[in-house]
């Protein structure tokens, strides 16, 4: 609810150049961001689309799905309410962490606050940022399953971590605050079993990291740009749906 302005906000900057094609189609006379997706548009379709940001297939797909779900065109108003649900979801997930680790007064209060504060506002209101958004949902999901027993909870978790990795690589900032609380949630058990999802979810982490070096002709840099249009045909995809 505090968060509900975002809603009515438009696409933004770099916004125009992720998803090609949007200011044309909405027509939006934005002088540069406008000819920028028009020059993107018509380099993808002749199959030549140029270097795009970091590969981040996961929230790309969402972005895609999001514009197929409003019949191939992409609304602003259908972004930015599916990212205040994710972070409404991503509060709740929160609350769930914080009751294992310490009272529900307090579980309550840091998810509140998690909620309610600006520190994430950017991330619900712009969509190029909304990489960390989903990072740190797919992360808190992966750390409610470790905090907890069972091997098909452990399995998800590892495709949880690859799945944040893939959605931003940002994410693996929040491995250590993972881990701390999935072993604190776990403190009752052997040390062995406590820590035992480890080597599982490092395994998934390296394969989506050498996914991504892959996909960026094997640049395993965490860094903002890159050389590189091997993602052409995910590009290519994103850049029909806008144009639909």
């Amino acid at each position: 609810v505090v968060h509900s302005w975002t809603a009515t906000l438009p696409f933004q900057l770099d916004d125009y150049a992720l998803l090609p094609g949007i200011g044309t189609e909405l027509g939006i006379d934005d002088g540069a961001a406008k000819d920028r997706a028009q020059e993107m548009l018509a380099l993808a379709e002749a199959g030549d689309a140029p270097p795009r940001y970091l590969y981040r297939p996961v929230a790309w797909l969402f972005w895609w799905t999001l514009m197929q779900l409003n019949g191939s065109f992409a609304d602003p108003l259908w972004f930015h309410v599916a990212f205040l649900l994710i972070h409404g979801c991503v509060a709740v997930l929160l609350h769930r962490i914080l009751l294992r680790l310490c009272s529900p007064r307090g579980a309550l209060l840091g998810a509140v606050c998690a909620a309610i504060l600006p520190g994430g506002i950017q991330a619900v209101s712009w969509t190029a940022a909304t990489g960390d958004l989903l990072a740190t949902a797919w992360m808190a999901a992966a750390t409610l399953c470790l905090m907890r027993r069972g091997w098909v909870r452990t399995t998800s978790a590892g495709l949880f971590v690859a799945a944040a990795f893939l959605s931003k690589e940002s994410a693996i900032m929040l491995l250590p605050a993972m881990t701390l609380a999935a072993g604190a949630g776990r403190r009752d058990e052997t040390s062995w079993r406590r820590w035992s999802w480890i080597p599982w979810t490092t395994g998934m982490l390296v394969v989506a990291w050498a996914w991504r070096a892959n996909a960026l002709d094997g640049n395993w840099a965490l860094s903002y740009a890159y050389d590189a249009t091997s993602n052409r045909g995910f590009a290519f995809i994103v850049t029909k749906a806008a144009h639909l």
